[in-house]
């Protein structure tokens, strides 16, 4: 604001304020001087505070007329409209703002809209949070997790989950090329990319790739790449293979003893569950596996259960 620093913008707001209320305190006083000293100080002090009540005591008790009370109302109209013009003019100058890839200013996160180098417009909608970005205000929608913002702000889907974490900083796909994720990148009023993420908090899969995403890829042994996701209209998790489309229910995938996918396809495996309260399944052979919604790996490469315990046969 007007090139000041938020503190000093901050200071000036404030000092404006307090003139203006010097200056109704000051009218009040003059014009409760006939109240007695008494009522006069308690009437400028409590002006202060409660501007309207003491202005409505002082113009009611007041003898001086009517010009005193005309006086009375002006100064309390233009101190109460001057400061609130003040405050908001200051807060909002200085309140949280997001930006998009154009530099236009938005109040929420939600009303930030994105653009592909098609053209095409992408938003999030109040009614299902972050989890799908909306097409061109349509029903059509995209995986989140799985939108990215290249180096020039653009919006990239990664739709064969290629893109990985590099470090807090930034993301990239197997070429190298950088890459933010949409979730928790924002915009600078000059177009350009503000990203960070809490390493801690990165997702990792069988060859401890990272990620900013829990639904990690899975494979097989034949480094096929499946991704789970839920099929609202049959309620039902699925894990799809991303070259073919071939769909795998979630109820029967399982990872064996080196964490790849495996599809009981016949529904023949038998469930055991030790004292720990940790289910194993077992094929016709007696190899182990593991169910995969219920596993995820470390840094690593251990593969845990949902309590972080490293699961062995």
């Amino acid at each position: 604001m007007f090139g000041l620093s938020k503190e000093a913008a901050a200071l000036l707001a404030g000092c404006a304020v307090l003139i203006l209320k010097a200056i109704y305190a000051a009218v009040i006083y003059k014009s409760s001087f006939e109240l007695g000293k008494l009522k006069q100080g308690f009437l400028t002090g409590a002006s202060l505070a409660f501007p309207i009540i003491s202005g409505i005591i002082c113009a009611v008790k007041c003898k001086q007329g009517k010009s005193a009370r005309v006086k009375i109302l002006i100064a309390l109209v233009l101190a109460l409209g001057i400061s609130a013009a003040v405050v908001i003019t200051v807060s909002n100058a200085y309140a949280v703002k997001y930006y998009d890839a154009n530099g236009g200013s938005h109040g929420y996160a939600s009303e930030v809209f994105y653009k592909d180098r098609e053209g095409n417009r992408y938003t999030f909608s109040e009614d299902t949070g972050y989890d799908r970005l909306y097409i061109n205000e349509t029903e059509e929608s995209l995986n989140a997790d799985l939108c990215y913002l290249d180096k020039n702000g653009y919006l990239v889907y990664d739709e064969d989950m290629s893109v990985t974490a590099r470090d807090e900083a930034s993301c990239a796909d197997i070429d190298g090329a950088v890459y933010y994720p949409v979730k928790y990148a924002t915009y600078n009023q000059d177009g350009s990319v503000n990203y960070h993420f809490n390493p801690e908090n990165f997702s990792f899969d069988r060859f401890g790739k990272a990620y900013t995403y829990d639904k990690v890829p899975f494979y097989d042994k034949n480094l096929n790449k499946y991704a789970y996701f839920f099929d609202s209209d049959q309620q039902k998790g699925f894990y799809t293979n991303i070259l073919t489309g071939e769909k795998l229910e979630n109820e029967y995938c399982f990872v064996d003893e080196d964490g790849y996918l495996v599809y009981d396809k016949n529904h023949a495996f038998t469930m055991y569950e030790n004292d720990e309260g940790i289910k194993t399944y077992t094929d016709s052979d007696g190899k182990t596996y593991f169910w995969a919604s219920g596993i995820h790996w470390d840094q690593a490469g251990n593969m845990l259960d949902s309590s972080g315990n490293i699961l062995s046969a």
